[in-house]
């Protein structure tokens, strides 16, 4: 059995706009990552919460694209089902900045409905989809790159052997413990450190994460926290809930630092196992190649 998105059921919904080659047991494992303890309440339908629930997918045709205004590429789609939360309206001098605040300015969402409205913009990033807002249109966050990754691990690495390990990948590293030294500050007290590619534009934070996303807090080890090593792109280019085309440059410059990046995680899992996620908290398998 095949469902059928209706549009006149579709405008009061959130709705992800996918491709129809991403199958139900993808968007399935999106879900389960992002809401720890996600339940299934029919064939088509997951909760992930007392007031949240995701079903799908429905194939999209013709005509509903035409009377949604929806892409020609939107050929499946998961419909969100929470309840309306808004709080107060957008504040001056922050238009622009969040495409999910941008689409509702009189009225913000907040608790549930943010959080769907959240993983839906994150589901659309990760698969290359969009997200239809109920009543405000659509938003097309940029696909997901890769370049930003977390390696998350029980392991805490002494930064000089993290700085040995990452050297065939970024090449001479600077790290923010040499900052340190300059200024006076003793190593004893610092939570945290840095390593910063000086040839490959790649920074590696490292930091105690005492809160991680449910798809990781699933692993024993990872109970009482993890160590969080953050892989960041260290170009021009914005990365972060980027919108908006790539030129061919940019992509270029971008997919070589997807590469760098997947080389730094799995240099750091030789050290310290563990697994990597991308940005938004969903669980990677790192490319090869």
């Amino acid at each position: 059995m095949r469902l059928a998105l209706e549009a006149a059921a579709a405008v009061d919904h959130h709705v992800l706009l996918l491709r129809d080659e991403v199958d139900l047991a993808t968007i399935e494992a999106l879900i389960r990552s992002r809401f720890g303890g996600a339940w299934p309440q029919d064939e088509f339908t997951i909760a992930a919460g007392p007031e949240t629930s995701f079903s799908g997918p429905y194939d999209v045709d013709e005509g509903v694209r035409g009377a949604l205004g929806l892409p020609a590429w939107a050929e499946r789609a998961v419909v969100a089902h929470v309840p309306t939360v808004r709080g107060g309206p957008l504040p001056e001098g922050l238009a622009g900045v969040d495409p999910i605040f941008d689409a509702y300015p009189r009225a913000l969402p907040e608790g549930v409905e943010l959080e769907a409205l959240r993983f839906l913009v994150a589901a659309a990033r990760r698969l290359a989809g969009a997200v239809l807002c109920a009543g405000a249109g659509l938003v097309v966050p940029r696909p997901n790159q890769d370049c930003d990754l977390i390696w998350f691990s029980p392991i805490w690495l002494d930064p000089d052997a993290l700085r040995a390990q990452l050297a065939p990948v970024l090449g001479p590293v600077r790290s923010s413990l040499q900052d340190a030294d300059a200024l006076g500050v003793e190593e004893t007290v610092m939570a945290s450190y840095a390593l910063y590619g000086l040839d490959v534009p790649l920074d590696v934070h490292v930091e105690a994460a005492d809160l991680v996303p449910a798809a990781v807090a699933a692993f024993d080890w990872a109970a009482d926290g993890a160590v969080a090593y953050h892989v960041r792109y260290a170009g021009d280019l914005e990365t972060d809930l980027a919108f908006g085309p790539l030129s061919d440059v940019e992509a270029a410059e971008i997919a070589q630092a997807a590469l760098a990046a997947a080389r730094a995680c799995r240099a750091i899992g030789d050290l310290a196992p563990g697994v990597v996620t991308d940005d938004d908290g969903f669980l990677l398998e790192l490319a090869t190649e």
